[in-house]
C-alpha cells in the first residue's frame, strides 16, 4: 500500500508538525488560555490528538516498511533538504565540530518512542480535562503539560546531542512546574525545588559527558556516532571515555530516576484535594474493617473449637 511508504519529503514535515502543534498550542494557552473556552483544554488535546494520529500514522509505516523490506528504516531529514546549522562559521569546513548541524532522524526505535510519547501524551491530556476541572490556574496546567510533551518529542527526533541536551532540560523545567503546580502547598514546593537540584545536577552531568564526547570524536551528530565504526573506535580508545559515559549515565539516572518516582507520587496528590472530613472518614472506615476482620476471625476459631469438642 503506497500510503504506507515513508516519504522522506512529505513525511517529515508532518513529524516536524508532530511537537510544532503542542508547541504553538502552548504559545496560545499561555497568552490567551484563560479567555478561551473551556479554558483552551479542547484547543491543546485536540491538537494532542491530531500529533498521535500522524506518530501512529508513521509507526505503522515503520511497521509495514519492517515487513516489506530487509534494508533498516532510517531516514534522515536533512536528506529531504531539512535541517539547519547552530553557529555556523562559514570560514570552517561543514562537518565542523562548532558548525553544529540540527535536524531529524526517524528509525524504528525513534518510530515506536514517538508513537508512545503521542499516545500517551494525548490520554493524558484527555484524563486531565476531568482530573483538573474547576483548578484555579486550569489553564496553567494544560500550557505545562503541552510543553512537556514537545520537550518529549523533540528530545525523542534530535539527529544531534545537544540539541537532545536542550529538549532533554526543557523536560526538567516543565516537570518542575508540574510538580510545583500547586505552589500554595509546601509539599508541592518542596518537591519542586528538590527536582529541580537533583535534574539539575544530572543535566550538568550530562552536559559535561556530551561535550567529551564532541571533543574527542569531532562531532555531535547522533547518526554519525552511531553509524561511523572509525568514530566509535576513537571514542572508545579515549582516555576520556569511561568518564564521558559515566557523566552521561549519572546524567540519565538523575533526570530518568528522579522524575520517575516523583510521578509515581503524582496520584498520591489527589488526596491532598481530599477535605479533613473525607480524611477522617477514611481512617473509620478503615479501622471498622479492621475490627470486622477481627471479629470474623474470633468466629471462625469458635466454630473450629465447637467442631474439635464435636468430634
Amino acid at each position: 500500500m503506497d500510503f504506507l511508504q515513508f516519504n522522506p519529503q512529505a513525511d517529515f514535515k508532518l513529524l516536524l508538525a508532530v511537537p510544532l502543534i503542542p508547541l504553538m498550542g502552548y504559545v496560545v494557552q499561555i497568552f490567551f488560555g484563560r479567555f478561551l473556552p473551556r479554558k483552551g483544554d479542547w484547543l491543546l488535546t485536540a491538537g494532542m490528538f491530531v500529533s498521535m494520529c500522524i506518530t501512529v500514522l508513521m509507526a505503522a509505516k515503520a511497521i509495514s516498511h519492517g515487513f516489506g523490506s530487509d534494508e533498516p528504516f532510517f531516514h534522515l531529514s536533512k536528506d529531504a533538504g531539512m535541517s539547519f546549522s547552530w553557529f555556523y562559521q562559514s570560514e570552517k569546513a561543514a562537518g565542523d565540530v562548532l558548525n553544529m548541524t540540527g535536524g531529524m532522524l526517524y528509525d524504528g526505535l525513534g518510530a515506536a518512542m514517538l508513537a508512545v510519547v503521542g499516545v500517551v501524551g494525548f490520554f493524558v491530556h484527555l484524563f486531565s480535562v476531568g482530573y483538573m476541572k474547576g483548578d484555579k490556574r486550569y489553564h496553567i496546567f494544560f500550557a505545562n503539560i503541552s510543553l512537556f510533551s514537545v520537550a518529549m518529542m523533540g528530545l525523542v527526533l534530535s539527529d544531534n546531542i545537544l540539541f537532545l541536551f536542550v529538549f532533554w532540560e526543557i523536560t526538567s523545567i516543565s516537570s518542575f512546574m508540574l510538580i510545583g503546580f500547586w505552589s500554595e502547598k509546601d509539599f508541592a514546593r518542596h518537591g519542586a525545588m528538590t527536582a529541580l537540584q537533583v535534574t539539575g545536577l544530572g543535566g550538568l552531568a550530562m552536559m559535561a559527558g556530551f561535550v567529551m564526547v564532541g571533543v574527542i570524536t569531532g562531532t555531535f551528530s547522533i547518526t554519525e556516532l552511531s553509524t561511523q565504526t572509525a568514530l566509535q573506535a576513537k571514542l572508545t580508545s579515549s582516555p576520556l571515555f569511561v568518564a564521558a559515559l559515566l557523566l552521561i549515565l549519572v546524567g540519565a539516572f538523575l533526570g530518568l530516576g528522579y522524575n520517575a518516582v516523583s510521578s509515581l507520587g503524582i496520584p498520591l496528590m489527589a488526596s491532598e484535594r481530599l477535605t479533613l472530613s473525607d480524611n477522617v472518614n477514611w481512617n473509620l472506615h478503615l479501622k471498622g474493617m479492621r475490627v470486622d476482620l477481627a471479629e470474623a476471625k474470633k468466629i471462625f476459631e469458635r466454630g473450629d473449637a465447637i467442631l474439635l469438642d464435636a468430634r
